[in-house]
C-alpha cells in the first residue's frame, strides 16, 4: 500500500520514516483512532493524511518534553484537518476514561500510545486504552527501545503477545 508521509516528515518529532509509514498504513484501514500523546502532530499528520478516519488527539501538552508552545504548533500543523480531529487537552488516563464513558468499550480501531514514558504512566495508559479497542483492532505504542526502560517493562508485562515494527520502536498487538 502506497502512503504519503511527506507532510508528516515536515513536522518536528522523534518518529522516523519507517515508523511513520507503518502508522500511515495501519490508519488507512481505520475509521476511528485515538492518539495518546501528540506532541507537535508528526504522527497525527501521517495518520490523517493516509486515512479517512476521525482521530481523537489526547495530550495534556504539559509533560516533561512538551510545552504550551507545542500545543500551538500542533494546532498549526493539523489546522487543515480539524474537521476530522477531536482534540482533548487533558491527562491521558482521564481522557481515555472520558472516551470510555462516552463511547463504551470496543469503539476504536486503533489506539496509539506515545505519551509519558515512565513505567507507571505507560502501564496506566495501556490499562486505560485496552477496553476502548474493538475486537480485531490494534493497540500500539511508540518508544519500545533501550532508552525507555519504563516503556519496555510495562509493555512486556501487559502485552506479552506484542509485535515490534521492524527497524522501529513501535510495539503493537491485534486484540481478540
Amino acid at each position: 500500500m502506497a502512503v504519503d508521509i511527506s507532510r508528516a516528515l515536515g513536522v518536528t518529532g522523534w518518529m522516523g520514516r519507517l515508523m511513520l509509514v507503518w502508522l500511515a498504513e495501519q490508519s488507512a484501514k481505520c475509521k476511528r483512532i485515538v492518539e495518546v500523546g501528540c506532541y507537535r502532530g508528526r504522527s497525527t499528520r501521517a495518520m490523517i493524511d493516509n486515512s479517512r478516519a476521525h482521530i481523537w488527539c489526547l495530550d495534556s501538552w504539559s509533560g516533561t518534553h512538551t510545552t504550551a508552545d507545542d500545543h500551538v504548533r500542533f494546532l498549526t500543523n493539523v489546522q487543515d484537518s480539524l474537521d476530522r480531529l477531536t482534540i482533548l487537552k487533558m491527562d491521558s488516563v482521564k481522557g481515555t476514561k472520558k472516551l470510555l464513558k462516552r463511547f463504551g468499550p470496543g469503539h476504536f480501531d486503533l489506539m496509539f500510545i506515545d505519551a509519558c514514558h515512565d513505567y507507571k504512566c505507560v502501564r496506566a495508559d495501556i490499562i486505560a486504552c485496552r477496553p476502548l479497542v474493538r475486537r480485531g483492532g490494534i493497540l500500539a505504542g511508540h518508544d519500545y527501545a533501550n532508552g525507555w526502560p519504563g516503556v519496555r517493562r510495562a509493555v512486556n508485562e501487559l502485552v506479552p503477545d506484542k509485535q515490534i515494527v521492524p527497524k522501529g520502536a513501535i510495539w503493537w498487538t491485534k486484540l481478540s
